[in-house]
């Protein structure tokens, strides 16, 4: 939103400038570990707390990184991207080892990794059968999280949650077999500030 932004997060008064130009620029609970310091890094800080959407139909990928994420955003938005996606897409979605990430066609290729995607991904809220033969789930997963955002597992859950309620001879609701806790702070599958 155009915000210009004076002063570092290592300060008491750069940290307060910060926080007041990302909250201006809708960014609200930003954590003062960010050293953002100009309009163009806030505008990099709100697209990583946004959430991954299809530039043409609005259609959401992936939900943003949280407020408390930023310790290990170098991983996802560092120098060199993390090496798991952009092999994804040079080996599996692309079937090429030459294919370099910063000419992607976001929309097209976006569209072809979900398609790998479905087959790969553990997605499927169908847990009828797992239920049905007496499976429990205890999922945790930290607020943190710079490698999945935590709202992807609450999105996983609450579609579980719905998938489930179109079986009404169900013995126990899905909280009684699956769990899911957030932890504050905690990083990806463990450690963090918190």
């Amino acid at each position: 939103a155009g915000a210009t932004v004076v002063g570092t997060a290592t300060t008491a008064e750069g940290a307060q400038t910060i926080t007041q130009a990302l909250t201006e620029a809708g960014i609200k609970g930003a954590g003062v570990a960010l050293n953002v310091t100009d309009a163009a890094q806030v505008e990099t800080v709100r697209a990583i707390y946004s959430d991954v959407k299809n530039p043409r139909t609005g259609e959401v990928y992936f939900a943003g990184h949280e407020p408390g994420s930023e310790m290990g955003w170098n991983t996802m938005a560092g120098a060199n991207p993390f090496t798991i996606a952009t092999d994804m897409f040079k080996y599996v979605v692309k079937g090429d080892p030459n294919f370099d990430y910063k000419t992607m066609n976001f929309d097209a290729d976006m569209t072809a990794a979900l398609k790998v995607g479905a087959v790969i991904d553990g997605t499927d809220p169908n847990l009828k059968k797992f239920y049905d033969r007496g499976g429990k789930i205890i999922q945790y997963h930290g607020w943190g999280d710079a490698a999945i955002p935590a709202q992807d597992s609450i999105d996983y859950y609450e579609a579980v949650r719905t998938f489930m309620a179109k079986f009404p001879g169900a013995k126990q609701p899905v909280e009684d077999f699956y769990r899911l806790y957030l932890v504050p702070g905690m990083g990806h599958c463990n450690s963090g500030i918190g």
